[in-house]
């Protein structure tokens, strides 16, 4: 398995310990796990998009926090952490200056998609 590629993208300490999780009895633990982050991710970028659209900073928060969560449980902490900037946003009740982050969290997204895809058995 090649890390470099993805290395500047995921937590390879997190991805590896999650590889780890399922052991010799669920070997394929991992690859459940991506699949469902990679779904519910791609639906939620899609939500927040909507959401700084609408202006609605309450579900840019809402939305930011679930991404918050499973983003940093498969080691997208870069992704982690625009997330929680959005859901800061949103937790104030504005979406001033969300809309570069929103941008942002879109476009590295597909990057960690790419390098969580690359990983899977």
């Amino acid at each position: 398995m090649s890390h470099a590629p993805e290395s500047n993208v995921l937590d390879m300490h997190v991805v590896q310990a999650l590889r780890e999780l399922g052991g010799d009895d669920d070997p394929g633990l991992f690859d459940e796990v991506v699949e469902l982050f990679l779904t519910d991710s791609k639906n939620n970028v899609a939500k927040l998009v909507a959401a700084f659209e609408l202006r609605d900073a309450q579900a840019l928060q809402r939305v930011a926090h679930t991404m918050k969560s499973s983003s940093a449980n498969v080691g997208a902490l870069r992704l982690s952490k625009l997330c929680f900037e959005i859901e800061k946003l949103g937790r104030a009740g504005t979406c001033e200056g969300a809309q570069g982050l929103v941008e942002e969290t879109a476009k590295h997204f597909d990057e960690v998609s790419a390098a969580l895809a690359a990983l899977r058995g």
